[in-house]
């Protein structure tokens, strides 16, 4: 061969293989992983969907690929970013319930795992025939929310005894806020409390929504368990510490941030679970076989420091019962 004939066709072959490598890049079964709030809000929680799968022998780049969308907290966008993940032709979506209502509206082929349901009862809502055996294109990991909004009202009157009024931070921007408001004066009622309504949706409205407190400010505030609220949790946070009043969060992530006190389940366990589900679906299970899970344990956490901030002593058996004190 000659060396000119020889130098073309290197270069050829060198050309071809940046080809060869995106189209094998291409040919890697996709999961499509749909965030409600912001990459730098919910970054920890998305390793342990990452490292999960890594257990479980899924390295991306490697044997899969892993497509992530943020959603900012805004809610008109998650309809965009979930087509945009369809279109990629996706083995498994995944996301929070919200996300995943949304993603069923869109598509009844693609399998869809939860990473973790919250604001519905998937059964009570048709997207699944059982929790054991759902049936349709759903699986993956549930909390009964209902229960543990319930508890959120009897922590906030343990924390501040006497407490008459009681402020209930809810996702405006979500489809079951109407029903949680419900909920939570249904649970303020039954301690003799009066419930009040704080509706929000962005930082403007969380603002808003605690300027309008005047003389009457409520004693506690709880938070609905949402993705946009998580993304929201600063200005919340910031809002309650100029009230002096303590807050109870929907889940650990709250606290780390700076909040008061949580309880509900434990987020790292929940997502590192929720991968099972990609895996088995990956390797050829249908979601119609996999029952859904509940989580087993919730946890509550206390941040010694935003007690401090606020001037509130945590009495020491409530203390006893936290599986984990942030000092």
């Amino acid at each position: 061969m000659k060396r000119r004939e020889f130098i073309t066709l290197l270069g050829g072959a060198a050309a071809a293989w940046p080809l060869a490598a995106r189209a094998q890049q291409q040919e890697l079964p996709v999961v499509g992983l749909l965030w409600v709030a912001s990459e730098r809000v919910v970054k920890p929680y998305e390793e342990s969907i990452r490292a999960g799968l890594r257990e479980l022998g899924w390295v991306d780049g490697g044997n899969y690929r892993l497509e992530v969308r943020y959603g900012n907290g805004e809610a008109t966008r998650l309809p965009g970013l979930i087509e945009e993940l369809i279109a990629l032709n996706p083995k498994v979506l995944s996301g929070i319930s919200e996300v995943a209502a949304l993603m069923k509206a869109k598509t009844s082929t693609i399998p869809i795992v939860l990473s973790l349901s919250y604001d519905y009862d998937p059964v009570e809502s048709g997207f699944v025939q059982t929790l054991a055996r759902p049936g349709g294109n759903i699986t993956g990991v549930a909390v009964h929310y209902d229960e543990v909004l319930t508890k959120h009202v009897e922590i906030a009157s343990e924390l501040v005894p006497g407490l008459a009024r009681i402020g209930f931070i809810n996702d405006a921007a979500d489809a079951g806020a109407a029903r949680f408001d419900a909920l939570a004066e249904k649970a303020a009622r039954s301690k003799g409390m009066t419930l009040i309504p704080m509706p929000v949706r962005d930082r403007a409205s969380v603002e808003a929504a605690y300027a309008g407190q005047g003389a009457e400010s409520p004693g506690a505030l709880i938070v609905m368990l949402s993705g946009r609220l998580f993304n929201l949790r600063d200005p919340i946070r910031e809002g309650a510490l100029k009230l002096r009043a303590p807050v109870v969060y929907p889940f650990e992530g709250f606290v780390e941030a700076g909040g008061l006190v949580s309880y509900g389940p434990n987020y790292y366990a929940a997502f590192r679970r929720s991968t099972v589900f990609v895996d088995k679906i990956l390797r050829g299970a249908k979601p119609a076989d996999l029952p859904i899970e509940q989580p087993t344990h919730l946890d509550l956490v206390v941040n010694i420091r935003a007690a401090e901030a606020i001037g509130l002593v945590v009495p020491p058996l409530f203390l006893a019962r936290a599986d984990k004190v942030i000092e």
